[in-house]
């Protein structure tokens, strides 16, 4: 057990058999761990509206006069706040190298998902009834693919345009 463990829990300990001190210094302790994880939680919170506030109105403009919509990493679209906890997570690139590596596997996804269906219309194909074999594991394979990939992406994020 870490020592700063061991001390807690012995505070706490003596807290609840009633030692005064133990109970002071307890509650001190927890009233500045409490403070602490409110401001983290605001500082979190005004973060991620701030991102989002300060994209709102170039994307918006961007998509009414049909000018080249920005595509910032992190996009604002893919930061979420989790209320229970205060966290900020980024459900997509958090950089512009990222950005770059996210779009082109999506771009490999997108190559997957056609060449999936590709293979479903010629399994539909009489004329290739002799290779349905092989369609079937080339579908099968291109769909595994497709899924790890999507997987890697944090399921169905896709390259914006």
């Amino acid at each position: 057990m870490p020592m700063a463990t061991a001390v807690m829990r012995s505070i706490a300990v003596n807290a609840a058999k009633g030692h005064t001190r133990s109970q002071k210094l307890f509650t001190d302790i927890l009233s500045k761990t409490e403070a602490q994880r409110r401001k983290e939680y605001e500082d979190s919170r005004s973060a991620l509206l701030q991102i989002q506030h300060n994209w709102e109105d170039p994307l918006l403009h961007c998509r009414e006069t049909g000018e080249p919509v920005p595509n910032p990493a992190p996009h604002p679209d893919d930061l979420r706040f989790d209320p229970q906890t205060g966290d900020v997570t980024c459900f997509g690139p958090i950089n512009e190298a990222d950005r770059i590596r996210w779009e082109r596997t999506s771009d490999r996804v997108q190559i997957l998902e056609r060449a999936i269906e590709e293979g479903k219309k010629e399994l539909e194909d009489p004329a290739n009834a002799n290779l349905k074999h092989w369609i079937e594991e080339d579908i099968a394979f291109n769909t595994k693919l497709r899924d790890e990939l999507d997987r890697i992406l944090l399921k169905g994020w896709r390259k914006r345009t």
